[in-house]
This record gives C-alpha cells, structure tokens and sequence, in this order.
C-alpha cells in the first residue's frame, strides 16, 4: 500500500506496464458496493470490471500520447471516480490537445470494437437495447442468456458514457483541457485562458446540476455538483495562490490529466491579483517612457525653431508646452 499522498492518494500497487506504474485506490471497493447495490451482486461485480478496464485503457492512452508527442508519463492512479494519470506533456499546443484527446479516443475505439456485437444484438431483438446510448442510464442487461453478448453491450455502454462525460468542456475533464489548449494557443495567453476554462466549469456544473433536480437524475446532480465545487476551488486557489498546491484534494488538475505529486520545493507562485498589479505597474512605466520620448522630440522642434525664427513665433500653445516642459525638468 502507497500512504504517502495521505488517505485520499493510499493504493494498492498492482505493478508496472508497459513502463507506467498502476496503483489501484483504497478506496475502489466502495464503488464495488454501490454498484452491487444498485445493480445486483453479479451485475455490480462485472460493471467494476468493466469500468476499471476501460479506465485503465483511457489513462494508458493518456500516458502514450505524452510520450509519443515529447512529454512523460509514468503513473497511473485508478481512482473510484476515474483514472489519474502523472502525465507531463511537452510544451506545445500539440502535445497538450492529443495528450487531453487520447483518453476520448481510447473509449472511442472500445465502442467501436463492440459495435459490431451491438448491431447484430440490435437486428435479432429488432429494436436498439433499452437504456443503450442513453446518457443518464445503462443498458438493460440480464447475463442470463447471451452472458458475452451482455458483457459487449456493457462494455460498449460503459465507454460510450466514459466518452460523453469526458468531452464535457470543463475542467478537470478532458474537454476541458482540449478547450484551454484551444484558447491558449487561437485566442489568449495560458493563464486568461484557464480562467476562462473554470469559468465554463462552474456555469456547466451549476446548470447540470439544476437539471438533474428537474429531471430526478441523481448522478447528473452528483456531476454537475462535484464539477461546480472543483472548478470554483481551483478558480480561488489561482486569484488567492495562498497555498504551493493548487490542487483539489492534494491532485493538480492544471493539465488535465493529473499530475499525482509536486516538488516540495516548488517556489511560491504570484497570484492573479498580483500579477495583474505587476502587468499594471509595467504598462504604466511603458506610457511613462513613450511620453518622455514624445516630450523630448516636441522639445527639440521648438528649441529648434526658437533658434531659427525666434521665441516670437512660438503659439500660445507652444509657449504653454515649453514653460510645463522647463518646469518638469527643473523638479
């Protein structure tokens, strides 16, 4: 068991593959019992299962995305609600877009891999399985007749699921890492863009959490909850930078796709609000300079035409400009 990350972060290490270390939760029974409880015992037992194979295969195409495009993976924490991966992709907005679009990818191809089986079940039963694509509810599965038959709709379902909640344009889900990819790299610099990102967060989990107390889905409240209060804490942890980790429960989720540890000796960053005082502070200083320059040219123009034509051609204006001119200088 790994505690060292405290009892959020304790696993159970499951080994190396493929050069990424997996670590499974502590916590990753829980999920086994409410899956049991709201599915049945050998239902619940198979969509763990499933849902931890399709997790794992997500995160690895994380990790093989960051590496294949110049980052570095090596970690993967398969955690009760999804996969963290310490993936650190290079700097660039390729790297970061197709390391966030992996995963999405990954599910994709699963769905793809079963569709083949969802179709035939489709044609035999002459209509599409009941609760099949559907994004609040699973398929309707018996394990009684057709057991892999079942076991591909599952999987199928599962994915198809794992895909929509994670194109979701909010942080920490992978839309929203492709989304602050997009805008840092077509539109503004990596940190408006990020806020910009959270500010998407809470207005998507705010309204997903309304809709689900309107439509009594209790796992749409559940998401749209946890995503509003992750996105706000990470929105107050960048305007504040109180603390060296700006994370939720000790993960940074600034990539997307987590990274499960920082230096300790990580320096003190400077907030938003100070940050801004400083790009404040320095376009001030810029104007400053630019009118010191534009002072001294319109300076020299009238010294000039004084020498030339006299101080009796000088407007009124001039005169005035001069006079402000002598005085600031002498001060």
């Amino acid at each position: 068991m790994d505690g060292r990350r405290g009892p959020f972060h304790a696993a159970i290490p499951l080994g190396t593959w493929l050069g990424v270390r997996i670590l499974l939760s502590v916590w990753f029974p829980a999920l086994v019992l409410v899956f049991c409880y709201r599915f049945g015992f050998q239902t619940g037992l198979l969509l763990t299962v499933l849902l931890l194979g399709s997790v794992l295969v997500h995160e690895l195409f994380h990790a093989f995305a960051a590496r294949t495009t110049g980052g570095s993976a090596d970690e993967i924490l398969l955690w009760p609600a999804g996969g963290l991966v310490n993936a650190r992709p290079a700097s660039g907005f390729r790297s970061e877009f197709l390391t966030a679009a992996a995963g999405p990818a990954a599910n994709l191809l699963l769905c793809a891999a079963m569709l083949p089986i969802v179709l035939a079940r489709t044609r035999v039963a002459g209509e599409i399985p009941p609760g099949l694509l559907h994004p609040f509810v699973l398929v309707d599965v018996k394990l009684d007749q057709d057991f892999w038959g079942d076991v591909a709709l599952l999987t199928f379902d599962l994915n198809w699921l794992l895909l929509l909640v994670n194109l979701i344009p909010v942080h920490p889900l992978d839309g929203g890492n492709m989304l602050q990819s997009i805008l840092t790299a077509r539109w503004v610099d990596a940190e408006t863009a990020r806020f910009a990102t959270l500010r998407v967060g809470m207005a998507v989990g705010l309204l997903g959490a309304v809709s689900g107390l309107m439509f009594d889905q209790i796992w749409l409240v559940f998401l749209g909850f946890l995503i509003f209060c992750m996105d706000l804490h990470e929105f107050f942890m960048l305007q504040m930078s109180d603390q060296l980790d700006d994370s939720f429960l000790g993960y940074d989720f600034s990539q997307g796709y987590t990274s499960l540890e920082r230096s300790p000796s990580a320096e003190r960053r400077a907030g938003f609000i100070q940050r801004w005082r400083q790009r404040r502070a320095a376009r001030k200083r810029e104007r400053e300079a630019q009118e010191r320059i534009e002072t001294e040219q319109l300076l020299d123009e009238l010294l000039d035409k004084v020498h030339r034509e006299g101080i009796q051609t000088l407007t009124d204006s001039e005169r005035r400009f001069l006079q402000k001119a002598s005085s600031r200088y002498r001060k």
